[in-house]
């Protein structure tokens, strides 16, 4: 085992490193000094850290045959990744990518996990600025790709709609033809890219033609049912991850996997922390979308909340990040779409949340519906001692507000209730 000392944005790993040999380390790979004494021997310096890794990572690259699916997207590549990951390990052997390892150091140290017994990787790639995903694809190699949905998200990087998806179709310009590219026929920006790849493209979407159609059968609490083709499938999950589960249908029938299989996997799969999750505390259900927030993935989720049927329902809606000077025009057009759940009460979170209970009003909300608080930790309390048994609560925004810290006030809240009964 190596430790690699990367720069972060506090300090350099290098500080760590007598840390690490003491813990196992076989060796330290640093641009930096390390301090210390009596493991010099083990301290490897090379003139950039992370060039060492992506020179790491891409020669563990190609000693593997594992087909990498590459996903990106605006939205869902996460949870697309897993249903994907949660279908093809059914029959095969392979990786994904840890947590939302995305970027420049997310994806090398996604391909490091490869091993000679993979026989494939759904590995997720995000970018901030055109070339970066066409740059890890360089590293990752894919031989198939799912592009996800094109969005408005990180505006303030991005010049346009057309520049994310200019950006996005870098993943179909770099696959072989003898890949697949999945595309999704219900988001109109990506006709263009079934043009842009050498890859044998596939459709899915409810308007997309032959077996990648979709149609959702039933969706409530207990997750959804959809047919793809002639076939039904379930999965754990609200109706905005129709989308992502029709993709890993896809995937798995392109990669040869028998419907059982596949039908399997989905049902296996579990909404991560953040990313949909269920949780029940003290009679109050808590669904967890703190992870992140864009326009489209909280219109998208707001269709899955009207899915349940709860005796009031309370919405927690953190500041969007990175919108640029849209910020404002995205932030209304949101606020109107959960004004349509008709909330008993909303909670706005974040330095915008005086302007959101503005809008709001304008839209017509009640004065005492609504409440703003500056950050996660001023709202948990007020969010807890407004609930009551029987509630349902939603919870979003984008993740450096941390609202996760109130998805964890209200359940150790319940906890330290039943502790005390």
């Amino acid at each position: 085992m190596a430790f690699l000392a990367l720069s972060g944005h506090r300090c350099h790993g290098a500080a760590f490193a007598e840390s690490a040999i003491a813990n196992g380390a076989e060796c330290v790979i640093t641009d930096r000094p390390v301090a210390g004494s009596g493991f010099n021997d083990k301290v490897i310096h090379v003139g950039n850290s992370l060039t060492a890794l992506r020179t790491i990572a891409q020669w563990n690259r190609d000693q593997s045959d594992a087909q990498i699916w590459g996903i990106t997207g605006s939205v869902g590549k996460t949870t697309t990744r897993q249903m994907l990951y949660a279908v093809l390990e059914t029959q095969l052997t392979g990786i994904q990518s840890p947590a939302n390892f995305n970027n420049e150091i997310g994806v090398p140290l996604s391909l490091i996990q490869l091993s000679e017994s993979s026989q494939f990787g759904a590995v997720e790639l995000a970018a901030r600025h055109c070339g970066e995903i066409a740059e890890l694809c360089r590293q990752a190699l894919p031989h198939s790709g799912i592009i996800t949905r094109i969005a408005p998200c990180h505006l303030e990087s991005f010049q346009s709609l057309e520049e994310i998806r200019r950006t996005k179709q870098e993943l179909a310009e770099s696959l072989p033809a003898e890949g697949f590219l999945i595309l999704n026929a219900d988001d109109p920006t990506q006709a263009e890219m079934a043009n842009a790849t050498s890859a044998d493209v596939h459709w899915i979407g409810t308007t997309a033609p032959g077996p990648g159609q979709f149609r959702i059968l039933s969706a409530s609490p207990a997750g959804c049912r959809i047919t793809a083709g002639s076939d039904v499938f379930c999965y754990k999950g609200g109706r905005h991850l129709a989308s992502a589960a029709a993709s890993a249908i896809m995937a798995g029938r392109l990669m040869g996997l028998p419907t059982p299989a596949i039908q399997r996997g989905l049902q296996n799969f579990q909404p991560g922390d953040g990313r949909g999750k269920v949780h029940v505390a003290g009679g109050v259900t808590i669904i967890d979308e703190s992870y992140n927030a864009s326009p489209a993935s909280v219109v998208a989720a707001a269709e899955s909340v009207a899915d349940w049927k709860p005796r009031r329902l309370t919405l927690v809606l953190g500041d969007m990040l990175e919108l640029g000077p849209q910020t404002e025009e995205l932030q209304r057009s949101c606020i109107c779409r959960l004004l349509a759940l008709k909330p008993s009460h909303i909670f706005f979170v974040g330095r915008s949340s005086q302007l959101c209970r503005q809008q709001a009003i304008e839209l017509g909300c009640a004065a005492g519906q609504i409440t703003a608080c500056p950050t996660a930790a001023a709202a948990a309390l007020p969010i807890a001692q407004y609930t009551d048994n029987g509630d349902l609560i939603w919870i979003k925004g984008s993740r450096l507000l941390g609202l996760e810290d109130i998805v964890s006030h209200l359940r150790h809240r319940a906890d330290d209730s039943r502790e005390a009964a």
